[in-house]
């Protein structure tokens, strides 16, 4: 058959006997090749470079580039910097490069990886992943140092709580407590020694029945300007535990010390936070906080945000990247179909980073997307099944039915994702459940005492009362006795 003579006849022609002759094309495409033809006499097999329509588009398996011509998917009409791109390579913004392993142009050009602080954006494979760096270690979305993280502090979530009268930090993975003045450290406790009366002076020190602690002596009435609150002589207008009346204790923030002035509570924030409400934060890394009180991040779909230094910034899930605001997978979404911005036409399906009119056998079209219900989590099973998303994991499908990955340090227990290293329920693995006088430490089973008792080597005592262990473990009492901590005179005859 030849193609000489008038080559719309000729393409006119060959549709029409395509039509009757029952390959009933359909007329979109029909009509958009005649258009990319453009009446020439000679129709060549490819479309490389010819112009796009009016509305830009181009026939299955090209594209629309940035100066109105067709390109076949996945090739670049831009020049490279040198010579031509090696074996593999693709052009991304005038360079060669590898889209398996560029986290710049991650599985296509322009898709970018994400990585929060303290971290290096990979690709492998085609696929954003991060890696933490310098001694930090991954907690969910975040890279974090263990040894120094009060919210983390030897593990992920574990937060320290900071006391009354002191500041709580972590120190090579344990938590510990710094007691603000005039508050001294006994036994693992803040106590102001000016006002206590199991520590009237110093620790240990206590007042006898019917007697007050004023100004770190035991009397028996409290100095002017000061309160007796169950024998402890306070200024309700300054102490932070009465706070204008008796027992009327400020709240406290994390990141920040209560304060009690003129009667009234209110939060001192630690160096490098601020008060926004009744939290303290960090302007610059708060994410519900970020460069502003109540300025929030938008978290997209398939990412979360991060906030650094005061900006607001989508950080993508494993397998998805960047495309400006948007964490998109350009192998199947087909708005960014194999690059950012690149938009598959009605009718077309985005596969495997090409716009093409079907999807490969095994696969569903969702949405423009091609999936596999078998493993994809958002369309598992069926189009637009979606496998909820676990706290501290992650979706995931397998054969059609969905399931879930849990995040590092987390054991999947009955669907559940469990800290089994602090979980007394499921303590180092999910079938371990610890006794009622046992918490879990460090994925082991240890002694827990209950309120009010403290423990002193391997068991639980009452330091109120135990002669062999008064005010403290190593403090033991004559014949005396205990009692509120304080070792008692031995009666006399």
């Amino acid at each position: 058959m030849t193609t000489q003579g008038h080559g719309c006849c000729s393409i006119r022609g060959m549709l029409r006997s395509a039509w009757l002759g029952g390959a009933r094309l359909i007329l979109p495409t029909v009509a958009l090749l005649l258009a990319l033809s453009g009446c020439e006499s000679d129709l060549s097999a490819s479309f490389e470079g010819r112009s796009c329509t009016g509305s830009g588009q181009c026939l299955p398996g090209y594209h629309c580039d940035e100066k109105k011509r067709c390109a076949r998917d996945g090739a670049s009409t831009e020049p490279a910097a040198s010579g031509g791109c090696k074996e593999g390579e693709t052009v991304c913004g005038g360079e060669c490069t590898l889209l398996q392993d560029d986290p710049a142009h991650c599985g296509s050009c322009q898709a970018s990886c994400t990585a929060p602080a303290n971290a290096a954006a990979v690709c492998i494979s085609g696929q954003c992943n991060f890696v933490c760096q310098g001694g930090f270690l991954p907690c969910g979305t975040s890279c974090t140092d263990q040894r120094t993280d009060v919210a983390n502090c030897g593990g992920c979530g574990k937060l320290c709580v900071s006391p009354p009268g002191g500041v709580a930090s972590c120190e090579a993975g344990q938590c510990r407590t710094n007691c603000r003045a005039p508050f001294v450290d006994c036994a693992g406790t803040c106590v102001d020694v000016g006002s206590d009366p199991k520590h009237c002076g110093g620790c240990g020190i206590g007042c006898a029945a019917g007697k007050v602690c004023s100004a770190g002596k035991c009397t028996d009435t409290c100095v002017a300007g000061t309160v007796d609150c169950s024998a402890a002589c306070v200024d309700t207008a300054l102490d932070a535990r009465h706070c204008g009346t008796c027992n009327s204790a400020c709240s406290s923030s994390t990141n920040g010390n209560a304060e009690c002035a003129g009667g009234k509570c209110s939060l001192t924030c630690n160096d490098g936070f601020t008060l926004c409400g009744q939290e303290c934060v960090s302007l610059g890394s708060d994410v519900n906080h970020c460069g502003a009180c109540g300025n929030a991040c938008a978290y997209p779909a398939h990412g979360s945000a991060e906030c650094v230094m005061g900006s607001c910034r989508p950080l993508c899930n494993a397998g998805y990247a960047a495309c400006g605001d948007e964490c998109v997978d350009t192998k199947r979404d087909p708005t960014h179909c194999g690059e950012c911005g690149r938009q598959c036409a009605a009718g077309q399906v985005c596969a495997d980073g090409k716009c093409q009119i079907k999807c490969a056998a095994g696969q569903l079209a969702c949405a423009q997307a091609c999936v596999d219900p078998k493993t994809d989590a958002e369309n598992c099973g069926a189009c637009g099944k979606l496998c909820p998303t676990p706290e501290l994991g992650q979706a995931t499908c397998h054969d059609g039915k969905c399931s879930l990955q849990c995040s590092n340090g987390y054991a999947n227990c009955s669907g559940v994702c469990t800290d089994i290293a602090t979980n007394s329920a499921h303590c180092g693995d999910c079938d371990t459940k610890c006794g009622p006088d046992r918490q879990c430490v460090s994925g082991a089973c240890e002694l827990a005492c209950p309120t009010g008792r403290t423990r002193c080597g391997d068991a639980c005592f009452d330091l109120k009362n135990d002669a062999k262990h008064c005010g403290s473990c190593e403090n033991v009492c004559g014949k005396g006795g205990c009692k509120g901590g304080v070792c008692e005179k031995e009666a006399e005859g």
